[in-house]
């Protein structure tokens, strides 16, 4: 069976078709913005695309102890 001849762009060398593509992601979590950041950037771009009828309120969540039931139930 004769070898295909797949030209000059075959080595580790070659062009992979994908120049100009951002790098691949680093493994593990992404780096999230924090509860502020998010709430700040959020209420920006709600005041720029309804000015300032509408605002952001969230509650701060705090972590409980350990054993702590809230519930009444």
């Amino acid at each position: 069976m004769k070898r295909r001849d797949n030209g000059p762009h075959t080595g580790p060398d070659a062009p992979s078709g994908h120049e100009g593509l951002p790098a691949p992601r680093r493994a593990g979590p992404p780096e999230l913005p924090s509860q502020q950041d998010l709430e700040r950037e959020i209420s920006d771009y709600l005041a720029k695309k309804y000015g300032g009828r509408v605002r952001v309120v969230s509650q701060m969540v705090l972590p409980e102890a350990p054993g702590v039931d809230q519930g009444g139930g």
